[in-house]
């Protein structure tokens, strides 16, 4: 069983985090030069990379906290 900790569920809000600045930043990049209001709505297709950018981020934080803590029986301790 996974022992999470406080710390680990802030490496998982702030990945998040990055993740979306990550998209949100993309978002701003493929945006018409004319549309220079700010902050940019984005279309109903990239909210769709917004959900895409979160799961991808719940997954690469789950296999390094798997990688990381990995299996007590495998590591020799008890």
């Amino acid at each position: 069983m996974l022992s999470i900790n406080k710390n680990h569920w802030y490496g998982l809000f702030f990945g998040i985090l990055g993740w979306l600045f990550g998209w949100y930043s993309l978002v701003l990049i493929v945006t018409k030069f004319e549309n220079d209001k700010f902050p940019v709505s984005p279309t109903k297709y990239q909210w769709y990379g917004a959900v895409f950018a979160i799961i991808i981020g719940i997954i690469s934080w789950l296999r390094y906290l798997f990688s990381l803590q990995g299996d007590k029986d495998q590591q020799g301790t008890n």
